[in-house]
């Protein structure tokens, strides 16, 4: 955000200018995304099964590896 103010007044219109932003936000009822990130499924997965598909990308990555 860029802004212009008065010489030695800019340091509190940069304190008070998100708050007014936020508030004014609010009141129209804009709403972001949470930063939160959820990964659901593994739980559905066996440890057997986690094992087997730890196993199969160590393996494509050493494959990989040795074509490099």
């Amino acid at each position: 955000m860029k802004f212009k103010a008065v010489p030695g007044k800019q340091f509190p219109v940069r304190r008070e200018l998100p708050h007014l932003i936020r508030a004014a936000r609010e009141q129209a009822g804009i709403r972001f995304a949470s930063r939160e990130v959820a990964v659901g499924g593994q739980e559905y997965v066996s440890p057997a099964e986690r094992r087997s598909a730890i196993g199969a990308a160590a393996s494509r990555e050493l494959e990989e590896a040795e074509r490099a």
